[in-house]
């Protein structure tokens, strides 16, 4: 009898560490959603420098996440940097398999450890009833969502935010949990707790002719000059806000929490004004002040990173020592001040566009 040849077939997997086989099972779950639906969407983004070919198979979630993502679309030929492939497990029928109580073991924030490594990551938002898997190797994400229904705007607002910030933590960047405004040539990023003004801020901003890039989640770059990049084309306003805002702001009103608050596409209201990249040129810490104008003084880098790291930590699931140390590495390269806001918002736009004009 002749000697099985080497090409009879692939090797067992059956002792393949629990990171490489659960993404396998993942893997398996997709396949079987492209066979049975076929892919419903695919596209390009630009995200910070690098191109995600993005897929949906089925229905169900492209209709919800896809306008969040337009203003990052663009046509490409090449291969992609990262391949993000994303269904409904209720919608197609094939769902991954959810992780069982002992598979979320020592789970932190939303990363499952005992089935994440240098190489992969799982991350369960058991909340959303969502599952996000990376392999850093193939340069590949799997995104599941488990419940029926629509997605909250928590997550239609900044879908595939774990999963991103991943994915750009390999090239040295890192989602960050800020405003960012400024022109073409330079941004500023404005920090600081929940509640702080940074919205309104950046919102008004906007409309008193600066470009916008977020109000809430950007990205920011560990270089020599380090870079800001928008990632959502949502802007997010709380319910006691809306008396600084004209009335003619297309509106879509929303629950997050117990919190009323309101969205509206950037690029559809102020077309032009999302600015995609540019230099960060400071970081400015808003408080909200008594006084009729609004003036800077000159932050420490202590006071900075209080601003800026703790609440990114936070915001953006597992965003760990890699991205802490791409924080204080941007941190250490633009000044920081304090922003006493007076109450000429115009003002204050004009404050933070002499920073960015550097």
């Amino acid at each position: 009898m002749k000697p099985a040849s080497r090409s009879a077939g692939p090797f067992s997997t059956i002792l393949d560490p629990l990171p490489a086989a659960y993404f396998r099972e993942a893997c398996g779950s997709w396949d079987a959603a492209e066979a049975a639906h076929g892919i419903s969407v695919e596209t390009h983004l630009a995200v910070a420098g690098l191109v995600f070919r993005l897929r949906f198979a089925g229905p169900g979630a492209s209709e919800q996440l896809r306008p969040t993502l337009a203003h990052l679309e663009m046509d490409h030929r090449g291969a992609a940097d990262w391949t993000l492939d994303c269904w409904s497990g209720p919608a197609t029928g094939c769902p991954i398999p959810r992780p069982t109580p002992l598979m979320r073991s020592g789970i932190h924030q939303e990363c499952l450890p005992l089935f994440s490594d240098g190489r992969f990551s799982v991350f369960h938002q058991q909340w959303l009833g969502a599952l996000g898997l990376i392999d850093r190797q193939e340069r590949r994400i799997l995104a599941c969502y488990l419940e029926d229904g629509p997605l909250p705007m928590y997550e239609e607002a900044a879908p595939f935010r774990a999963l991103f910030n991943a994915a750009l933590n390999t090239a040295d960047r890192q989602i960050v949990h800020a405003a960012s405004v400024g022109v073409p040539g330079g941004t500023v990023l404005i920090a600081g707790a929940p509640r702080s003004g940074k919205s309104t801020l950046a919102v008004q901003s906007l409309i008193h002719g600066l470009h916008y890039q977020s109000d809430d989640l950007c990205v920011l770059s560990a270089e020599e000059a380090p870079r800001t990049w928008s990632l959502y084309g949502v802007a997010k306003l709380r319910d006691d806000s809306l008396g600084f805002f004209p009335s003619s702001l297309p509106l879509r009103a929303f629950t997050e929490g117990t919190e009323r608050k309101h969205s509206f596409q950037v690029d559809g209201a102020f077309p032009g004004h999302l600015l995609p990249e540019a230099p960060c040129k400071a970081l400015v810490i808003p408080r909200i002040s008594r006084q009729e104008a609004s003036r800077l003084r000159p932050a420490s880098g202590l006071e900075a990173m209080k601003a800026l790291v703790p609440w990114s930590v936070s915001e953006v699931p597992a965003a760990g020592q890699s991205g802490v140390r791409i924080m204080m590495h941007a941190l250490a390269r633009i000044p920081a001040y304090h922003l006493d806001l007076g109450h000429d918002a115009a003002q204050a736009a004009g404050l933070l566009e002499g920073l960015a004009r550097g």
